[in-house]
């Protein structure tokens, strides 16, 4: 008999999954602090110009936009039928639209906390599911010096001209149960400021996350503002 999932990892834009495993590139990352046993959650996010233009998309990231939140409603199926509550979710990037989206529903869900990495969504679609998940704890790790959230994120997703994210630009008026977590030098890596993936790739956040997902999240505050 399988065991149930106590956490699900969720990746974001340009994963082929039928030639990638995120696995091998991320989750291996993750697993070091996500509460076992994790199941990698996946779905293609790296469409090709034909399959936008054909979607009435101008570019690949715009489909791939529509994309994540077509995978919500099964990942929301997941929660719904594969896991035992509590559980707790990871996510990366556009990774979070898929979450954000599975969880914008009244339904029960049994959702623990959700862990946001550098995240793609808008700000005004996580404060709904914020709102409708009142008994989970939303952190969203906010990175202001993300290069590719600022140009790929708040400039180039679908929509109003440049709408806020909440990786780049954290969260305005939260729900209770929504906390940014705004990381300085420990969001960047060395040499290359902007980096979108030295959160979860930094050696050094590894405890940070751990405490995290362990509930405690004063210390865990503490240790951000220090960075």
């Amino acid at each position: 008999m399988t065991t149930p999932p106590a956490s699900i990892l969720v990746h974001g834009y340009n994963w082929d999954i039928a030639t990638e495993d995120p696995e091998a590139k991320q989750y291996w990352a993750w697993r070091l602090f996500a509460p076992a046993p994790a199941l990698g959650f996946r779905w293609h996010s790296a469409p090709s110009w034909g399959d936008a233009w054909r979607h009435g998309r101008a570019h690949p990231y715009h489909r791939a936009w529509d994309m994540a939140a077509e995978a919500g409603p099964r990942l929301r199926w997941v929660l719904l039928n594969r896991v035992t509550p509590p559980v707790d979710i990871i996510c990366h990037s556009l990774g979070s639209r898929v979450v954000l989206e599975a969880l914008a529903t009244d339904q029960f869900l049994p959702v623990q906390r959700v862990l946001i990495f550098n995240g793609a969504e808008t700000a005004r679609g996580a404060r709904t599911a914020a709102a409708l998940q009142a008994g989970t704890a939303f952190y969203s790790v906010v990175v202001g010096a993300d290069a590719i959230l600022r140009w790929g994120g708040a400039l180039f997703a679908p929509g109003a001209v440049y709408e806020p994210v909440i990786g780049l630009h954290g969260m305005t008026s939260p729900a209770k149960n929504w906390h940014d977590l705004r990381l300085g030098a420990a969001g960047d890596q060395p040499h290359r400021i902007g980096d979108h993936d030295w959160s979860w790739r930094n050696p050094a956040n590894v405890l940070t996350w751990r405490a995290v997902l362990a509930g405690t999240v004063d210390r865990t505050l503490t240790a951000l503002e220090a960075s």
